[in-house]
């Protein structure tokens, strides 16, 4: 794989940002979601919606060889909204790398809605669990978990391989 980098967020990046969400959220999560829930999840996936939610957040895309590979998003200064890495490149240290960004600019503790796949990777992050919950999208219940993290908690870091633009 080639290095990475992350840069603003911009308009012109929402088709390979919802590629990153969709693929993300049908291959990834297969494991905790059923078919019927992924469906669910993934009706909130419309372009200019999306589009508006990120450029109204600080938002971060991570690119490789001039692709979006991973995206995420801080809203309302503290609250990471969304976090996403394309499951060809996950686990190369992207989504912390996204994450660490998101936490630099955060104002405080940070706090998230994790689904049940991205659990172990916030709580290695330093994120504890604050409730365990259920979500409707479309009338169909998902299970996810309100986290929450202090400014200064530790972490485990992988080694860094991204620059920031």
């Amino acid at each position: 794989m080639s290095l990475f980098h992350l840069r603003s967020y911009r308009s012109e990046d929402i088709q390979e940002v919802l590629s990153v969400f969709r693929e993300s959220i049908t291959v990834t999560c297969a494991k905790d979601y059923s078919m019927q829930q992924r469906t669910a999840w993934l009706s909130g996936g419309e372009p200019e919606r999306f589009d508006a939610r990120l450029q109204e957040s600080f938002s971060l895309v991570a690119i490789v060889d001039g692709k979006v590979v991973g995206f995420g998003n801080l809203a309302e200064g503290n609250r990471i909204d969304l976090l996403y890495v394309r499951p060809s490149f996950q686990r190369k240290g992207i989504a912390s790398a996204l994450l660490e960004a998101l936490e630099e600019k955060a104002a405080g503790a940070t706090e998230v809605e994790t689904s049940m796949t991205a659990l172990p990777f916030f709580l290695s992050h330093g994120y504890r669990l604050v409730v365990e919950q259920t979500v409707y999208r479309m009338g169909v219940a998902l299970k996810n978990n309100r986290m929450r993290k202090e400014r200064g908690a530790p972490s485990y870091r992988f080694p860094s391989f991204s620059s920031f633009r």
